[in-house]
């Protein structure tokens, strides 16, 4: 996937971007990274849970109506007019063997003053990365399947703009022959 960090909605399995995703009625920005390289998507994960009233699913096609975007159907996001109290979420992740380890804590709440509402979130995230070097299957590639997959790490290839090598010197090498 070459959209790191973002979720996207895909109905029916055509694609997220032929699902048409709505927060109150209203389009929201493409994800400024296309979809596995190659099609525009909008990202939902950056929409508050604590914030969302309902979400509305139309899972027909609405092309005629909304444009091409909407061929699989839409989601609409409601999000909450009215704090009805507090709500806290919190999520904790961690691998099997250690390590990539997450966590997610959002605080939805508001207050009312007359005609006034006012609805807030906070959102913390903080996730911990899963480097290859963690794991005995990852670790180099003088384990691979097959002959041919055997190379040496390029942990220190450099190149110039036209993808040449270049050459760091023999004393560079030197310092780093023990790695």
């Amino acid at each position: 996937d070459f959209s790191p960090g973002a979720q996207q909605v895909d109905l029916r399995g055509l694609g997220p971007n032929h699902t048409l995703v709505l927060v109150n009625g209203r389009r929201i920005a493409d994800f400024p990274m296309p979809f596995k390289g190659r099609s525009n998507f909008t990202d939902v994960s950056n929409i508050p849970l604590g914030m969302i009233e309902r979400i509305e699913v139309l899972t027909g096609s609405a092309s005629a109506i909304y444009g091409s975007d909407a061929i699989a159907g839409g989601v609409n996001f409601i999000l909450k007019k009215k704090a009805n109290g507090t709500t806290i979420d919190m999520r904790l992740g961690t691998t099997t063997e250690g390590g990539g380890d997450s966590f997610d804590m959002s605080v939805a709440s508001g207050f009312s003053r007359g005609n006034f509402n006012a609805v807030y979130s906070v959102e913390l995230q903080s996730q911990t990365p899963l480097w290859a070097y963690e794991r005995d299957i990852q670790d180099s590639t003088q384990d691979g399947p097959t002959e041919g997959s055997r190379i040496a790490r390029r942990a220190y290839l450099r190149t110039d703009y036209n993808d040449d090598y270049l050459d760091p010197g023999a004393a560079t090498c030197e310092a780093l022959s023990g790695q």
